[in-house]
């Protein structure tokens, strides 16, 4: 009842709601998280019902707190690092868009008429500025973008894209750290509640919300059945790193393997948050000087045939 009362979020009021109707009537917590997939995925769902069957919910259940707490702070590290440089970029595009065809049409209408041969750049600036007057581009460009953001996110669920994209130089490593810190995580979290390990692995890839490791949980699974250790099974998939590897064989043979995940996700998480200060404070620059450019070249395209035409007066 106090959750449903103080919280802001419709959808979490309605779940503390149904919740508290049917955990007093005597479903079990698990059951009635099931009914809302949208608030909660499969991880937290079993955890619970592990949880319950174990006696340990209230652990879990914290357990699982924490590890929210600390992928939204993930999430929000990621959306202020990148806030500002795409607001820098979105003003300089209205800009480029804006700005010939209805703040610079008349200095255009001048060179027109003066009858002279403007400059190859001008030429284009003022094609440009013609082109915008009319529906197409705009048609053009909506179209585009609705076809773009209705097909990246297939994309990015596919390996091989995925792939492609961790081996692109800096934005490779920083998905990688992500996915491991999410995985080593998870995987933490089930062993302290008790998890098999065959059960920890398909829900720790399955919460690293990562296509690669979706996509090799199977034969990670597989190869521990064949009796191999969980180092042995997580480096045939080569995506992990050589000192995760390390680290995982480590707490295996000192059979602590949660806390070394549990340092592994805060290592991982904290290299990540450097690799995102690091970007932002060189993206900031570079596209102040995006913006430079884009004003540079509507100067250059309106006053080299302005003096042109002044000096032959």
């Amino acid at each position: 009842e106090l959750l449903e009362k103080t919280c802001d979020d419709k959808l979490m009021a309605e779940v503390a709601a149904e919740l508290g109707k049917r955990v007093s009537a005597g479903e079990p917590i698990s059951k009635v998280l099931s009914l809302y997939p949208g608030a909660f995925g499969p991880f937290q769902v079993e955890l619970v019902r592990v949880g319950e069957a174990t006696g340990t919910l209230s652990a879990v259940v914290a357990q699982l707190a924490e590890c929210e707490q600390a992928r939204q702070r993930l999430v929000r590290r990621v959306r202020a690092a990148l806030t500002y440089p795409s607001l820098v970029a979105f003003l300089a595009l209205v800009g480029l868009l804006v700005a010939p065809p209805y703040l610079l049409e008349g200095v255009f209408t001048v060179i027109r008429q003066s009858g002279q041969e403007p400059p190859w750049l001008t030429k284009v600036v003022m094609g440009l500025s013609s082109a915008l007057t009319t529906p197409w581009p705009w048609i053009l460009l909506a179209t585009g973008l609705a076809a773009l953001f209705s097909t990246i996110p297939g994309l990015l669920r596919r390996p091989d894209v995925w792939q492609r994209l961790l081996a692109v130089p800096g934005l490779g490593s920083c998905l990688r750290c992500a996915g491991m810190a999410r995985f080593a995580s998870a995987l933490a979290l089930c062993q302290r509640a008790g998890l098999d390990l065959l059960a920890a692995i398909r829900l720790s890839a399955g919460a690293s919300a990562d296509p690669v490791l979706l996509a090799h949980e199977a034969s990670i699974r597989a190869s521990i059945q064949d009796g191999n250790g969980l180092r042995a099974a997580l480096e045939q998939t080569r995506f992990f790193t050589p000192m995760f590897l390390e680290l995982v064989g480590s707490g295996e043979e000192v059979a602590r393997v949660e806390l070394m995940l549990d340092w592994i996700a805060r290592s991982c998480e904290q290299e990540l948050e450097a690799a995102l200060e690091v970007y932002a404070a060189l993206l900031e620059p570079a596209m102040l000087l995006a913006v430079g450019a884009v004003v540079a070249v509507l100067v250059v395209a309106t006053l080299a045939p302005m003096l042109t035409i002044i000096g032959s007066l």
